[in-house]
Order: C-alpha cells, then structure tokens, then sequence
C-alpha cells in the first residue's frame, strides 16, 4: 500500500546524518549518542565508514567516543 511506503519515507527523511572527522591515530571511534529521552544510536564508525544515518533524535543530544586507542571524546548538539 502507499501508506507503507510513504510511512517508510518519512521514517528516512526524519534520520540525522551525521559524519565524524576521527584523531589520525585512531581506525575507529565507538560512538554512544543519547537525547533526553535515553539512546537514540550506538555503535562503530571507522576512517572508511565515518558517517552514520540516526534516528530522529530531540536537542540537545549528547556524543561521547572512545577511540581504539582508548581516548575518550564528547560532545553536544544543539
């Protein structure tokens, strides 16, 4: 049904994407984003996938990564 479908677009169009510039040290960031409601994405990011396609999340939403290396990042989106 059309319903479907355009329900399945909708559902796509409300993604955030999001691209991370990693440290030159680091193959990958393993990524923890939340909003006010709880987790809205997590997971790995490396320098050949650095983008990600979110759910629709509220802001201010939060970012924190750790590096392969073991350094820990953070963040706010407003």
């Amino acid at each position: 049904s059309t319903q479907g479908v355009s329900s399945a677009a909708s559902d796509v169009y409300k993604r955030q994407h999001i691209c991370f510039d990693l440290p030159a040290e680091s193959g990958y960031l393993d990524v923890y984003i939340e909003d006010d409601s709880g987790m809205v994405w997590s997971g790995y990011v490396s320098s050949e996938e650095p983008c990600i396609d979110t759910p629709t999340m509220t802001f201010p939403s939060y970012i924190e990564c750790t590096t392969d290396t073991g350094a820990k990042l953070s963040a706010t989106l407003d």
